[in-house]
């Protein structure tokens, strides 16, 4: 009945199931809907409730052979499209892409072509909101003071780390001297090589430690780094908000433990990092 339906009439009934789920009336005030729309409407794995958007329900595409398709955007999955699905990934796809690659393009003889760096994170152990700051971090939505600054937000521009330079993400992360110390010293104690040719954005800094490695590393290194990416953004703003500072020796003996910790919860990549 839906694909018969004006989408301003389907837009109206979406309404209305919005604002019951979260005020249980058929209007709500602005502010009441904590999460939006389309995250609601994703798949639980995907951090939604599965309640169907109407409109995508009554919206599909004859795909043929895949060649004016839109892999990303179009509902060619039974009714929905991968951008609903998965919401996340599609956050980490460059723009070009979501908009051009076609289904035939994307599945070649029907397999994967890889476009994201997201399997750093989401294929590899680390609590699930460990991975979301990292994800934050390479999309750089972290709350630094050059984005307070951009949002109009009063900031404390100096790195906290450092107390030399202007905080950003990347320079917080790995370009800081502080950062740098505890990268160094924890990459080496892990048995993982580690150099820093010259300043860089997280994820290029990311991939060059990556292709240090021998393959059967890499997956143990991606837990390791967003471990190490968590401790040095709680210290951040443990000097930030609590006025508590540690040196890198603290910072690093605290790594180990959350090391032990992961290990024993399930990261075992992690462990073979290290030969004792």
């Amino acid at each position: 009945m839906s694909d018969k339906l004006p989408k301003w009439v389907i837009d109206e009934i979406d309404s209305l199931r919005r604002n019951f789920l979260w005020s249980g009336k058929e209007t709500a005030l602005r502010g009441k809907n904590m999460v939006a729309w389309p995250t609601v409407c994703c798949p639980t794995g995907c951090g939604g409730l599965e309640v169907q958007a109407l409109f995508d329900a009554s919206v599909t595409v004859q795909v043929g052979n895949g060649e004016r398709t839109l892999f990303w955007r179009d509902n060619w999955i039974n009714g929905s499209s991968v951008f609903r699905m998965a919401p996340y990934l599609f956050q980490v796809i460059p723009k070009r892409i979501t908009k051009r690659r076609t289904v035939a393009e994307a599945l070649p003889h029907r397999q994967w072509i890889r476009d994201i760096r997201g399997r750093w994170i989401w294929k590899n152990w680390a609590p699930q909101r460990v991975k979301f700051f990292t994800w934050l971090a390479l999309k750089q939505r972290l709350w630094t003071a050059d984005r307070r600054r951009r949002h109009g937000l009063d900031a404390h521009d100096i790195c906290w780390l450092c107390d030399q330079e202007q905080e950003t993400a990347d320079h917080l992360l790995v370009n800081c001297s502080f950062a740098k110390q505890i990268w160094w010293n924890m990459l080496s104690w892990m048995d993982c090589a580690c150099t820093f040719p010259m300043p860089m954005e997280l994820h290029q800094w990311w991939k060059h430690i990556r292709q240090m490695q021998v393959k059967e590393r890499r997956r143990g290194l991606d837990t390791l780094v967003m471990l190490i990416l968590w401790c040095l953004w709680k210290e951040r703003n443990a000097r930030l908000f609590d006025n508590l500072s540690s040196n890198a020796l603290e910072v690093q003996d605290r790594i180990k433990v959350d090391i032990k910790l992961w290990i024993d919860a399930g990261a075992t990549r992690l462990g073979c990092l290290r030969h004792e």
